[in-house]
């Protein structure tokens, strides 16, 4: 299953949580017992507000800016 990719403009938003939260449920829906979660460029704040969904990401992968 993809990633619900949310623009980084958009996460302050309800939407990444909405999204996280309907792919769970659908998941479990069809029989899904175990979600694996890629964060890449997550900030603290998203990696606890997927903490609070039942969620741990098992690969985290930071984005860096280049100039």
């Amino acid at each position: 299953m993809g990633s619900p990719g949310v623009h980084p403009a958009l996460r302050h938003t309800t939407l990444r949580h909405a999204l996280l939260r309907a792919t769970g449920d659908a998941a479990r829906e069809r029989g899904a017992r175990r979600l694996v979660m890629q964060a890449w460029g997550d900030t603290p704040a998203e990696t606890q507000a997927d903490a609070g969904l039942g969620l741990d990401a098992e690969t985290v992968t930071p984005i860096h800016l280049s100039r």
